[in-house]
């Protein structure tokens, strides 16, 4: 994989929730200074700029009909107002995911009741299931009464206008679509790039520029942050990035993250330190690794893929003063594990998540990338 055409890498990260208030999703305020299309917009929040993605609101997309109605709509609810956002989740290009609240009114809740966006359901899952009813009634509503987009006679979502446009760019000199030469047989089974793809950008990817291409085996190189405390071996041409993120109560948290490919195989790793807000290991291990493959399940879903990752229990883990879990994560005939450490500092909590995919623990260079992983107690 030849990381210079992937300019911005950002994963769809739990850790966030696992900083927050535990069982529900984080809350900050701001006002509303841009509006960049039908379902997000800029929110200036503690003197930082934060882009909001309107959870479970899917507006056209470019080129398709009423496209140009979605931006200037939400700009007349919101643009210049004080919101509450209500986030559950960050999304790949960093964007923060969650309810968009003016006074009592859902802003999210009024596109869909507008005919002005649909109802995500897959993103609506991290809505509670009164908000889910609603925003599903909303949509059933505009569209009884032929509101907006429902004025057309066959409105296409943009998620299967995106999946269109994605076939059609891919199609191949014998016309057939480029999946029909991967490894998903009839069953719906995945190949590596799937699985890979739904660690990086989706964004990065969807932007013409074709299949990945086989990595080439670049060995190993040590991954050792300056005052990361850690340090675990990581395919040669891996990168990693880093963001400082809101959390619950106007506090933050730092989380870095390096992922790559040797071969077949992904390699992901995340070190992240924020408030701890009450939170266990075991709590905070259970969330993390839930919540990683919760969307990279979705990130699969895009790319038309019928088969979602199972998340379970193997075994518990100790590495010095840091606890946690180790867990299968997998889709039939493609293994892949994610082990969770933590440990409480004060008020603070610091995680480590070293993960791979499309190869078992039995796997000769899983057992050397897993048993790499140092990290000291200071």
């Amino acid at each position: 994989m030849k990381f210079r055409h992937l300019v911005r890498i950002l994963l769809l990260l739990a850790l966030p929730l696992s900083f927050a208030t535990r069982g529900g999703a984080s809350s900050l305020q701001g006002k509303v200074v841009e509006v960049l299309d039908g379902e997000s917009i800029v929110l200036l929040s503690l003197n930082r700029p934060l882009k909001i993605k309107l959870i479970g609101v899917a507006a056209p997309a470019n080129d398709q009909p009423y496209v140009d109605l979605a931006k200037p709509h939400l700009s007349s609810l919101v643009f210049g107002k004080y919101v509450t956002v209500r986030y559950t989740s960050l999304r790949a290009d960093g964007y923060l995911v969650g309810q968009v609240i003016l006074n009592d009114m859902d802003v999210g809740e009024q596109m869909i009741r507008d005919g002005i966006a649909w109802y995500d359901k897959v993103e609506g899952t991290n809505l509670s299931e009164q908000s889910r009813e609603e925003y599903l009634g909303c949509e059933q509503a505009a569209r009884n009464e032929v509101r907006g987009l429902w004025q057309d006679p066959a409105p296409v979502a943009p998620w299967e206008f995106r999946r269109q446009q994605a076939a059609s760019r891919n199609m191949v000199s014998s016309r057939q679509p480029i999946r029909s030469r991967s490894s998903r047989g009839p069953g719906g089974s995945l190949n590596s790039d799937d699985l890979y793809r739904s660690l990086i950008s989706t964004g990065a990817l969807a932007n013409g520029r074709g299949p990945l291409n086989d990595s080439s085996d670049s060995g190993w190189k040590t991954l050792a942050p300056k005052g990361g405390k850690f340090s675990i071996l990581v395919p040669g041409d891996a990168l990693d990035y880093g963001a400082t993120i809101p959390t619950a109560n106007g506090k933050t948290a730092d989380v870095n993250y390096c992922i790559g490919r040797r071969g077949n195989n992904s390699y992901l790793v995340i070190w992240a330190k924020g408030p701890n807000d009450g939170t266990t290991d075991d709590q905070v291990s259970d969330d993390t690794a839930n919540g990683l493959v919760f969307n990279m399940d979705r990130s699969l879903k895009e790319t038309g893929s019928r088969l979602f990752l199972e998340v379970k229990r193997q075994k518990s883990l100790r590495l010095g003063a840091y606890a946690g879990w180790q867990y299968s994560v997998s889709a039939p005939g493609k293994p892949g594990t994610i082990r969770v450490l933590s440990r409480r500092v004060g008020q603070e909590r610091e995680v480590y998540v070293i993960g791979v995919l499309n190869a078992g623990e039995d796997d000769p260079q899983v057992q050397q990338f897993l048993n790499s992983f140092t990290i000291g107690n200071n």
